[in-house]
């Protein structure tokens, strides 16, 4: 009993140490989403003309001019770009930020579970 209880406390720090791996990619998410939006609404501010630097690649940008501020080119999967307003593409980084959230809370419930679970386990070992 008391080793198969050793077995299930290593699974469920292995299973606590991947969720909170996946925490950090989602946080990460989250704060990638709200940069975006960030340079959306600066964009609303831009006067057309007006020089910024566009990215190329990761790290690497160009300067440019801003011709139209609310018309945005927007990629949507297998090379597929489609246009969309500045309105439209705030509403789906919302809508992205909204569905990361939940699944940060879902990972959190869950890191909290087995991390009631692996403190009970440690309990019962620390008692026998």
């Amino acid at each position: 009993m008391e080793k198969q209880r050793y077995v299930e406390l290593q699974m469920l720090d292995q299973q606590i140490q991947n969720i909170q791996k996946q925490l950090q990619v989602v946080e990460n998410q989250l704060i990638e989403l709200v940069i975006t939006k960030q340079g959306l609404n600066e964009l609303g501010e831009a006067k057309i003309g007006s020089e910024t630097l566009s990215p190329i690649a990761n790290g690497i940008f160009v300067k440019s001019n801003i011709k139209d501020k609310n018309e945005l080119i927007v990629n949507v999967g297998s090379n597929v770009a489609v246009k969309k307003t500045r309105e439209e593409v705030k509403k789906m980084i919302d809508r992205q930020l909204n569905e990361v959230k939940k699944v940060q809370n879902e990972l959190l419930v869950q890191l909290q579970k087995s991390s009631i679970e692996a403190q009970k386990i440690q309990k019962e070992l620390q008692n026998v």
